[in-house]
């Protein structure tokens, strides 16, 4: 026992110490003892190596005695013991492959990797100004790399004070997130490689160091989460600034480029809603590159600076009278436009659901009396406190799903209606969801030109519709904000078309009721 111990203690070096001590129970003349020795090692992971050299001595030390046992029998042939005894060795050996794969480097001592932005003092510039540079220092060897920044030894004295302002109170926040990032790097290699650090440092701060990649970088993002909608959007803006100003870098974008960007977009015909979009999501990525390390001396947006417009609010319900002609439009059933009606109308009638949800609504979503949702747009966003949408089933929903919904299916988790499949990936599934929305936009314009009405007839319309109805006939906002799935009323108030001229006018009578 003694002689196994030792030999497994030469894959630890000098961090276990291998000895022998009384035994008190006075079984054997001795037993195995072993301590550890690292000064950098608590009880815990001492714990732990005494119990894996446990496990370790009692399988050897069964397999030798066994062998011992079995080589009393005189009865077994040679041949079968040395068959047995290369077993044993085999086992052994295997155990001990094991072991060291296992627990050797999870235990032994592990170099200190040294992080540290430095003056270079070996290259001087004007000015008797020194490049600073981050030194990682690892088993003597040094590396240094540049930081973007000088200072004479006056300033780097400043520095490393606690009376720099200004600039140099810039250059010492940015000195201490290179050197906190750096030293989360290091740590995460294992074992350390400067080349490794390189690849993944500097490559990993690279992706925010222009415009460009800081929108790339994120609109991947997006696409690895199945958000290609919003990804999309991002990709949008990015083509719209580029093709603004090629080139165009943090540097760039000031209170004045923002404002020729948005005189520019409005000559051309873009609303104030798109250009506040687009704005948007430059704050956004600005936002995320300042995050990662980014510095960007002229923030273009907050007080006394670029104001991203607020969108107009362009009314898009129409009043009950227009929703009773489009519910009694008459239709050749089971044609194209007749399969749009009916996705609009359940739209309106299910609390202004949008046409992405109804296409993934699922069978257990739908119950007895009721159609219980979560609003896919914001699943992601809010799933702390995500809004269960609850719509009341009636006559005209009953016989919609029953027109249009998959039959013959008993799975409970499969989707009602014939928009995407399982099998259909994220992006195929938007592009489905958008041929969907898009046909169904069509027919359903061809109805309101029909009609004579005022506006495009749309799937967003079925949504705006609800809103406004219901708060026209009496219920309260905050009824409509439940309903629409809103987290905030201030967003349903922006949905509330207004009450119409004859409602108007009945309110202002009573100015004069008297």
């Amino acid at each position: 026992e003694f002689q196994t111990a030792n030999i497994l203690s030469k894959m630890f070096g000098n961090c276990l110490e291998i000895k022998k001590a009384p035994d008190l129970n006075r079984q054997k003349p001795f037993t195995v003892m072993w301590e550890h020795t690292g000064s950098n090692r608590g009880p815990s992971a001492c714990k732990t190596i005494k119990t894996c050299f446990q496990l370790f001595l009692v399988a050897s030390c069964y397999c030798l005695k066994t062998l011992s046992l079995l080589v009393c029998i005189e009865f077994i042939p040679k041949l079968v013991l040395d068959i047995l005894r290369l077993f044993f060795k085999n086992m052994y050996q295997i155990m001990y492959q094991i072991f060291i794969t296992k627990f050797k480097n999870k235990f032994m001592k592990k170099e200190k990797v040294g992080v540290k932005v430095v003056p270079d003092n070996r290259r001087k510039k004007d000015e008797e100004q020194f490049p600073l540079k981050l030194r990682i220092t690892y088993k003597g060897r040094r590396a240094y790399y540049g930081v973007g920044h000088d200072a004479s030894k006056e300033e780097w004295k400043i520095i490393n004070s606690a009376e720099a302002k200004g600039t140099l109170r810039k250059i010492k926040n940015k000195i201490l997130t290179i050197e906190n990032d750096a030293l989360e790097c290091c740590e995460k290699i294992t074992p350390f490689s400067f080349k490794y650090f390189e690849n993944e440092f500097f490559y990993q701060r690279n992706k925010f160091e222009t415009l460009q990649s800081t929108y790339e970088t994120y609109i991947s993002e997006l696409k690895s989460n199945d958000q290609y909608g919003t990804a999309c959007g991002y990709q949008t803006a990015l083509n719209t600034f580029i093709k603004f100003k090629p080139n165009l870098g943090f540097d760039d974008i000031t209170k004045e480029f923002l404002q020729r960007f948005e005189l520019s977009m409005i000559e051309k015909g873009k609303s104030l809603t798109t250009v506040s979009m687009y704005a948007r999501t430059l704050r956004a990525i600005m936002n995320l590159a300042i995050n990662n390390g980014t510095d960007i001396s002229n923030y273009p947006f907050g007080r006394r600076k670029y104001v991203i417009p607020a969108s107009r609010n362009i009314k898009k319900a129409l009043n009950i009278d227009q929703i009773k002609q489009v519910f009694n439009y008459p239709i050749i059933p089971k044609t194209g436009m007749d399969k749009a009606k009916d996705f609009w109308i359940f739209s309106y009638l299910c609390n202004g659901i949008n046409m992405n949800d109804i296409a993934r609504l699922r069978w257990n979503n739908i119950n007895t009396e009721t159609i219980i949702f979560e609003r896919e747009k914001t699943k992601r966003t809010k799933r702390a406190s995500a809004v269960k949408i609850i719509a009341l089933r009636n006559d005209r929903i009953n016989a919609i799903i029953e027109k249009l919904s998959k039959k013959n299916t008993c799975n409970p988790n499969a989707f009602v209606f014939d928009v995407i499949e399982e099998y259909d990936d994220a992006k195929r599934a938007r592009i489905k969801i958008q041929q969907f929305i898009h046909v169904t936009n069509n027919w359903m314009k061809k109805i309101g030109e029909d009609l004579k009405f005022d506006l495009k007839l749309t799937t967003y319309v079925a949504r705006h519709s609800f809103a406004t109805i219901l708060v026209r006939s009496g219920a309260p906002l905050a009824l409509a904000s439940q309903t629409l799935g809103h987290s905030n009323i201030l967003t349903t108030q922006k949905y509330f078309a207004g009450f119409d001229l004859t409602a108007q006018a009945e309110y202002t009578k009573a100015l004069t009721a008297f």
